[in-house]
């Protein structure tokens, strides 16, 4: 790769250009992103074309914090359960039985934003599998955002 910029010119390997777009809501799970000719300008002003062909990775970060209903639901023997984060920060993932207790600690780290699924088995931080029932699980990102939402194991 060979590019002019303010400075003078850069020559190597890696990325020229890191175009940023904003999806809006009701099109994040459609959404589709593709260069047909891209042209690139020397210093004579002579036009090159670009060729794109794999050259392109593609991301999307969600616009709003979100706590997603798991899947399947009632489960056995797992479910996942995903969440979107607008923003990185400290999560904290947690299953709860009925009196509030902490069963299991899923996720307890910093995340960049984006889309996770964590999948819970039925087991406890111990690893011994709980009985059937409802339990909850809550998402907190450090001040950012807090859900929880139901679900069921079934044996």
């Amino acid at each position: 790769m060979n590019a002019i910029i303010e400075s003078g010119s850069v020559s190597g390997e890696g990325a020229l250009v890191t175009f940023t777009f904003k999806v809006l809501r009701e099109f994040e799970d459609s959404a589709r992103f593709e260069i047909e000719q891209g042209v690139v300008f020397d210093p004579e002003r002579l036009s090159n074309p670009v060729v794109t062909l794999g050259a392109l990775d593609v991301q999307s970060t969600p616009t709003e914090f979100a706590l997603h209903q798991n899947y399947p639901n009632p489960f056995n023997p797992q479910t996942n359960i995903p969440y979107d984060l607008a923003e990185g920060g400290d999560v904290v993932l947690r299953i709860y039985n009925l009196l509030g207790q902490v069963v299991r600690t899923l996720v307890r780290e910093r995340q960049a934003p984006g889309r996770y699924s964590v999948q819970w088995s039925g087991m406890d931080d111990r690893g011994v599998s709980v009985s059937s029932g409802i339990y909850f699980y809550q998402v907190s990102v450090a001040g950012k955002f807090q859900d929880a939402k139901r679900l069921m194991l079934l044996k």
